[in-house]
């Protein structure tokens, strides 16, 4: 962060977010999740000042997966459900595909079958439409893992073959 002061003499807000948030990124990738949390809140409102929209919800998404990593489902939701209507806006779908598989994730892990379900569904269109198959395949693979927990074994393995079929 020793970028950090000559952007705030500068008062250059976008700079400030931008060091904040690659320290951050740093501090994820190393599972050094607090000082991550801490980098990424402090860039937050630094972006919503400079209206940079997309790195606010670049921001969100990335601590809503530290969140649910540490086991923080509600904050994780909170920070996916902000971040959605910026990825819309900006019509990034892989930005939410991403959020739809990851609130399928939490919704999943809190025993939440038939919502998991429909986040993945939205997700796996959303991944389609880019013909993003990579991930494609991971929803597959985690819808077939629902499947499997509601003892639908017929669907689950249709899921899981075609997972199959697309790392092929």
């Amino acid at each position: 962060l020793r970028a950090t002061p000559v952007f705030e003499k500068t008062d250059y807000l976008k700079g400030q977010g931008d060091a904040r948030y690659s320290a951050a990124r740093v501090y994820q990738e190393n599972h050094l999740y607090e000082q991550a949390i801490n980098l990424y809140e402090a860039a937050l409102p630094l972006y919503v000042k400079c209206q940079d929209e997309y790195q606010q919800a670049a921001t969100l998404n990335n601590s809503g997966a530290i969140y649910a990593e540490i086991g923080r489902p509600d904050d994780a939701m909170d920070r996916y459900s902000r971040a959605l209507p910026l990825f819309v806006k900006f019509n990034d779908a892989l930005g939410q595909g991403n959020i739809y598989l990851n609130r399928g994730s939490i919704h999943r892990n809190l025993g939440d079958l038939p919502k998991a379900l429909e986040e993945y569904e939205q997700s796996l269109k959303l991944y389609r439409s880019i013909e993003d198959t990579q991930n494609e395949a991971n929803v597959l693979t985690n819808m077939a893992m629902v499947y499997r927990d509601l003892n639908d074994t017929d669907t689950a393995l249709a899921k899981y073959r075609q997972a199959h079929d697309i790392f092929q």
